[in-house]
């Protein structure tokens, strides 16, 4: 075979294998209509569910911003999910499903579905749950702001999904619920403002929670009923009446002051905690005091990279001092009161303290 039928082959398998790689791009638009055939932006379907039905395994649905009153079952489809920019969360908060107080979840996973079916990168609302798992379902629910559900954010009965990198806030009931034998990963979260931020019963494994921040639940952070306890560290849970409830934790910063490994009671200096903001400043004492040992791999809740000086931080958020001033222009701070603050003048009054 000459060379240039030789590279021609080449390049035939490579665009071959790229096309079984990333199969077919479904689109959603609120102007859309769901005869068309969803395969561009101007031929887009109206509805989510539409977009989830005519998918196939490896396919993706990319659905533009607004508002879409329906409630969505991924019927254990493999495909991805996804707003047109999940890593924005301007994007997220306008890219809605909302149930319209349907007694049913927003989103359902009832089919076995596993790590590849994906949803990233709306905000969920309005439904008895946020997401509602069930018959063994484990997919991967990352970038959603899920709020305002009558009961739970995410209630899983079933399955071991991944939650990451999410908002969950503002449910009647509890942020996270898990009755599954196999519990969640639940990982880079901010849980906040539910009656409970996360409840766990009946588990025969350790479950994960890892690198969250869970603040200002009404009755407690995180709840073990019965069952095995989760693995929990490099977390914040603060503010939330009873932090722990017969579990504990280790490198986490705790207000109840609960004992573990590398455990501190230190207020985590929160951007602007009374707008639900809390993203870490420069001077808190949850910076680099996580535990030495965690991998210096995978991203924080806004996808930065973790371990950025020398030691992994607690919760959600990894502080990155150059990346704020990129993205917000200043370094935030707060002071002793958890109030934000101007950092100039921060550190002219001389106080530094991180207690």
């Amino acid at each position: 075979m000459s060379i240039r039928k030789s590279v021609f082959a080449t390049l035939m398998v490579f665009v071959c294998l790229n096309v079984i790689a990333y199969g077919t791009t479904y689109h959603v638009s609120t102007d859309g209509n769901d005869l068309n055939d969803g395969l561009s932006w101007a031929t887009a379907f109206a509805t989510i569910q539409k977009g989830i039905d005519s998918a196939g395994s490896g396919d993706i649905v990319d659905v533009n911003s607004g508002t879409y009153s329906e409630t969505i079952d991924f019927n254990g489809v493999s495909c991805t999910l996804q707003s047109v920019d999940p890593n924005d969360w301007d994007t997220v908060a306008a890219t809605i499903i909302n149930a319209n107080d349907a007694n049913l979840a927003t989103v359902t996973f009832d089919s076995g579905e596993d790590v590849n079916s994906v949803i990233k990168g709306f905000t969920l609302t309005g439904g008895n749950y946020g997401i509602s798992l069930s018959n063994s379902s484990s997919p991967v629910i990352n970038k959603c702001l899920i709020i305002d559900a009558n009961l739970h954010g995410i209630y899983c009965t079933s399955g071991s999904p991944e939650i990451s990198q999410n908002k969950i806030g503002k449910n009647t009931g509890y942020g996270i619920y898990s009755s599954a034998t196999t519990p969640p990963t639940i990982k880079n979260n901010w849980i906040y403002d539910n009656d409970t931020g996360v409840y766990v019963t009946g588990a025969t494994s350790a479950g994960t929670i890892r690198n969250n921040t869970i603040v200002d639940n009404t009755t407690y952070g995180i709840y073990l009923n019965t069952g095995t306890a989760p693995t929990i560290s490099n977390c914040i849970v603060w503010d939330c009446n009873d932090d722990l409830y017969n579990c504990s934790a280790t490198y986490s910063s705790i207000e109840d002051g609960d004992s573990g490994t590398g455990n501190i009671l230190s207020y985590p200096y929160f951007a602007d905690y009374d707008a639900n903001d809390f993203y870490l400043t420069w001077n808190s004492p949850c910076v680099n005091r996580g535990d030495p040992n965690t991998s210096t791999s995978g991203t924080d809740i806004d996808g930065d990279s973790r371990v950025v000086d020398g030691r992994i931080d607690m919760g959600a958020d990894e502080l990155n001092l150059v990346a704020n001033l990129l993205k917000n222009g200043d370094f935030e701070c707060a002071d002793a009161n958890g109030e934000p603050c101007d950092w100039v003048n921060f550190l002219g009054s001389g106080d530094t303290s991180t207690e």
